[in-house]
């Protein structure tokens, strides 16, 4: 049992002892929690991202997630610290930042270039591959003032990454995005084919909180993921 003089001394210090004990606390979760939680579209990651995250090597403190989802996220909810994605750059509420262009680009196996593809008109004789919405080659073509190919019996496909290994294993001639196929066709996988590539409308974006863009772990994955994009 406490004596009077001892009770105002507690009633005095507890407080004190509480918010140093939270604070206490507060240091230890900042100190251990270096998971960084980026969301990216799947195809993006599983073709671009992936074969690039070794290079996050020189930061070993910092644990990365990578969350491969085209589903909308919601970063106040905390479902993820960073987000990668393809539109407009219009993002309100968000810190933005701009992280790299895409292109299309017409592929296809070294087998199938073997064969004669010099020309527009050369696609009638093979399987177009597109994506479900078929948006990529009517978007080429019209970017190219091409006629149009009215051709049935196109593959189409609900993510870009099935599309672009389709054409690897010789099912067509995909439109790709740029950054789908830049690996496999610096691995002679793929063969760009003519020289009509096109810009496309949208391009990548880093998204994060405003609050949470000076957080270091949240700068040093932007900074690599900035860095990684401006070198291809």
């Amino acid at each position: 049992m406490l004596t009077e003089e001892g009770r105002v001394l507690f009633d005095t210090v507890h407080p004190t002892l509480l918010a140093i004990e939270k604070t206490i606390s507060e240091i230890k979760s900042t100190v251990t929690n270096k998971t960084v939680v980026l969301s990216a579209p799947e195809s993006l990651s599983m073709k671009w991202l992936i074969p690039r995250v070794g290079r996050l090597s020189d930061h070993p403190d910092i644990e990365l997630l990578i969350e491969a989802e085209n589903r909308y996220v919601d970063l106040a909810d905390k479902q993820a610290d960073i987000l990668i994605r393809y539109g407009d750059g219009n993002y309100p509420g968000y810190h933005v930042q701009y992280m790299m262009d895409e292109y299309l680009v017409p592929v296809c196996s070294p087998a199938l270039s073997n064969k004669t593809i010099d020309h527009v008109n050369a696609l009638r004789d093979y399987k177009l591959l597109d994506d479900k919405n078929q948006s990529k080659w009517t978007q080429w073509f019209k970017a190219n003032k091409l006629k149009h190919l009215d051709k049935k019996g196109r593959l189409r496909f609900s993510r870009d990454d099935l599309m672009v290994e389709a054409a690897i294993s010789g099912q067509g001639i995909a439109m790709s995005l740029w950054r789908f196929a830049e690996d496999d066709i610096a691995k002679n996988r793929l063969v760009p084919l003519f020289n009509y590539n096109v810009v496309t409308e949208k391009q990548y974006y880093i998204l994060c909180l405003k609050e949470r863009k000076k957080s270091e772990d949240i700068k040093t994955v932007i900074e690599w993921l900035l860095a990684i994009s401006s070198s291809d």
